[in-house]
């Protein structure tokens, strides 16, 4: 067990969690969590730990990262995991998933320290929400549900989580070769695993080109990413069958860490991280709509409602596609530097995990416990 020592005022220790329940590589929350140890070295020293089936290609060059395996409840891997956090001695353990917090809470209490977790976006949830003793939320929805279900909770709603999108030219110089796309067409990009989930922000985007095309000028549609459901994704391929100009981009050497592709694109469909990661580059940037068989765009009218939704397929706006002239100037790098520019957010980070290491650790209810326990064990 540690010790107790003097409160230090040099940088604190943040242990991070992840989970990967699959064998993929792993889908923005690991960015996310990528984007903030790197950021957050500037205030404390990291320490990233993931858990579950695999190591996360997002993760794997970080200095601190290391990866075990610990995916039911195996004993002699908690045993590991155990050690390897009273080695590192933390004076914060932070969670980023759901499973993440539960092995935190466990660490927490054998090891006497704080446990923060963050909740990556995503749908609520249940009204169940495990104990923590603070939490941060990306999105105005999830912080909504949070406080309802959990009223006397430190909540604190930051959805700054990106650095600047690290892009390859080389790449992309050679994918538009590869494609044949020429200079003088323009580019729709969809970014996104191929499985049913997103089965009805394909079909919008397949709208938002017909919409494109018919305005006119030259467009093309690209779709990059990882084939997660072979079914699925040869149904998408027929339907698109009958659309020129579109082309499929599965080589997982292009499909790791796609986003370096962004130049690509003079015009994204997106959800969550990646909607903001094309704001990073100042893309035209499309959002699923649940009431419509378009898109919305991303503008100054429609920012804040596609924010609190955290650019999802929930977004209620009934999406038109375009509203903006086709040649007007980008203008999204602004709501980057103003949501999610996670270097605008060190000194509160600084001090949120100051405070936390000074309040009393509280371990959430037996009840509580227990519960969270039969949810990890049964998933």
């Amino acid at each position: 067990m540690f010790p107790t020592n003097e409160f230090r005022l040099s940088k604190l220790k943040v242990l991070y969690l992840i989970c990967k329940l699959h064998t993929g590589p792993g889908g923005g929350s690991f960015y996310t969590l990528r984007h903030h140890a790197e950021a957050f070295s500037e205030v404390v020293d990291p320490y990233v730990i993931g858990i579950g089936k695999g190591p996360a290609a997002a993760l794997q060059d970080l200095p601190t990262y290391e990866f075990i395996p610990f995916y039911r409840f195996e004993i002699s891997a908690f045993r590991k995991l155990l050690d390897r956090a009273r080695n590192i001695y933390p004076d914060v353990i932070h969670a980023y998933d759901h499973r993440a917090l539960f092995v935190a809470r466990l660490l927490g209490i054998l090891l006497r320290r704080p446990v923060a977790y963050t909740k990556c976006g995503g749908p609520n949830g249940s009204s169940h929400i495990p104990h923590a003793d603070r939490y941060i939320l990306f999105s105005q929805e999830n912080f909504a549900h949070f406080r309802k279900h959990k009223r006397a909770a430190q909540l604190d709603l930051v959805p700054h989580r990106l650095l600047e999108i690290e892009t390859d030219l080389d790449a992309v110089r050679r994918l538009r070769a590869q494609l044949g796309i020429s200079d003088g067409e323009r580019v729709l990009l969809r970014i996104s695993r191929f499985n049913p989930y997103y089965a009805a922000t394909f079909a919008q985007t397949l709208n938002l080109y017909d919409q494109l095309r018919s305005a006119g000028g030259a467009w093309r549609l690209v779709f990059i990413g990882d084939v997660q459901d072979a079914e699925h994704f040869q149904a998408l391929r027929d339907k698109s069958s009958s659309y020129t100009g579109i082309a499929f981009v599965t080589d997982p050497t292009l499909t790791s860490n796609a986003s370096r592709l962004l130049p690509l694109a003079d015009a994204v469909v997106a959800t969550g991280r990646g909607a903001m990661e094309a704001c990073s580059l100042n893309l035209r940037v499309f959002c699923p709509s649940a009431d419509a068989d378009l898109p919305v765009e991303l503008t100054g009218e429609t920012v804040e409602t596609l924010y609190h939704f955290n650019f999802s397929e929930r977004v209620p706006i009934v999406g038109t596609g375009a509203v903006r002239p086709l040649d007007a100037p980008p203008d999204t790098r602004a709501f980057f530097e103003q949501y999610f520019d996670i270097r605008r957010k060190l000194d509160f980070y600084r001090e949120f995990y100051r405070e936390l290491a000074r309040q009393p650790r509280s371990i959430g209810g037996p009840t509580s416990l227990l519960y969270h326990l039969a949810q990890f064990v049964r998933h």
